[in-house]
This record gives structure tokens, C-alpha cells and sequence, in this order.
């Protein structure tokens, strides 16, 4: 017995391989019965050991495409689940630089305007290397992605830029990136580096009067 939520289940079973693994290649759980017997007991005539109970019991089973077709001469299974196994087997190296303070973080890494390369690529399950030309080898693997589109001026996401936005953006107002006392409030988390990006408008690395005007 087991628990899936707070629904209890009859059987479950973990750890079911799978019959292939080469890219795009198809895995089908099918359902199917099976005889399970009761414990043995000893006939008290012959001391042999007999079954005093059969039932029904149900079956997983893992077959590859050729398998499947195979069954389907013969009978109509019961499937569960089409299963593909979409890991990642081998990818060129992707390489970059980051030029800001605050977009590498404990557990996530914000990458602005990313390239083609790495909007066309499956990044799930690859491995990353923030800093290259550190000795203490810390990689990462990647478990998840988001992509976003924000727009200048727009710091609460809303698609529209308002005076909520402005007001907001006066928070920022005397920051210049790369400056110490603004690496400090990113660090402390006390300025958001997407805030900054989004309100520089003129690029300029200042968020001063003159992008506000």
C-alpha cells in the first residue's frame, strides 16, 4: 500500500528502467495481470507445500517500439505512459562573460538578451561552470529554465510602463554600476540588478536625472 497525496493506492513500484534511452526512441508502460500466489503451506497428508490462495495481481511492463508493435499483432494492451527520454547526450560548450554585479546567485543565474545558441538549445540537465578561471571546480547542473521578455522602464512587469514604474525607478535614482556602494546594496539584496538594467534606459551605467527626465 501506499499514499500518492493524500490518495491511497493499492501498488506502486519505483524504479522501472527503461528499454531504450537513444534519442527519440519510444518506451511504453503497459498494464497487464498476473497470478500472484499466497504464501506456501504444507499438505497435511503429503508435507508437500502447496498454494492454498490465488489472485489477480497487476503487472508493469517496459517494452521498446519494435516490442510494442509486436504486441499489437496480438492483443490491445492496456498503456500507461509513452516515455521518451529527452537528457541531454551531448552539446557543444556555450561560453560568456558576465559584466554585472548580481546575476550570478546561490541557486539561479540571470543571463540578459541571451544568443540564439542558448534560446534553440535544451538546457535542462547540462552542466555550468560560472567562473572558469576559479580553482575550486564548482559546477552546477541546470533543472530548470525561464524566459522572459521585460521591457526598459517596465520594473514591475506589468507590460506597461506608468507612474508606478517611475516611482520605482526613483528607488534606483544615484546607483552607477560597478561602483562599490552599489555592489553592495546587489549583494546585500537591497537593489535588484534586473531593477538597475531595466532603468537605465540610456545604457549608460548611471541611473541619474537624466534617464528619469
Amino acid at each position: 500500500m501506499g499514499f500518492v497525496g493524500n490518495t491511497q493506492i493499492s501498488s506502486f513500484e519505483r524504479n522501472i528502467n527503461l528499454r531504450t534511452v537513444s534519442e527519440g526512441s519510444n518506451n511504453y508502460l503497459l498494464l497487464s495481470q498476473r497470478e500472484m500466489f499466497s504464501e506456501p503451506g504444507v499438505h497435511p497428508r503429503t508435507n508437500n507445500f502447496v498454494f492454498t490462495r490465488i489472485a489477480d495481481a497487476p503487472s508493469l511492463s517496459v517494452v521498446n517500439q519494435e516490442e510494442f508493435d509486436n504486441i499489437l499483432e496480438d492483443t490491445v494492451p492496456v498503456i500507461l505512459a509513452k516515455i521518451q527520454d529527452t537528457n541531454t547526450r551531448s552539446a557543444q560548450d556555450i561560453s560568456g562573460e558576465f559584466d554585472k554585479p548580481g546575476l550570478v546567485g546561490i541557486n539561479t543565474i540571470k543571463i540578459i538578451d541571451p544568443g540564439n545558441d542558448l534560446l534553440s538549445s535544451n538546457l535542462i540537465n547540462r552542466i555550468i561552470t560560472p567562473d572558469t578561471g576559479c580553482n575550486c571546480n564548482a559546477r552546477y547542473r541546470i533543472v530548470k529554465v525561464e524566459c522572459s521578455l521585460e521591457k526598459m522602464g517596465d520594473l514591475n512587469s506589468d507590460g506597461k510602463i506608468t507612474a508606478k514604474d517611475l516611482s520605482l525607478m526613483l528607488d534606483v535614482v544615484g546607483n552607477t554600476i560597478n561602483s562599490s556602494a552599489t555592489e553592495k546594496l546587489i549583494f546585500n539584496d537591497d537593489l535588484n540588478i534586473l531593477d538597475f538594467i531595466k532603468s537605465d534606459l540610456n545604457g549608460d551605467g548611471t541611473v541619474d536625472g537624466i534617464v528619469i527626465s
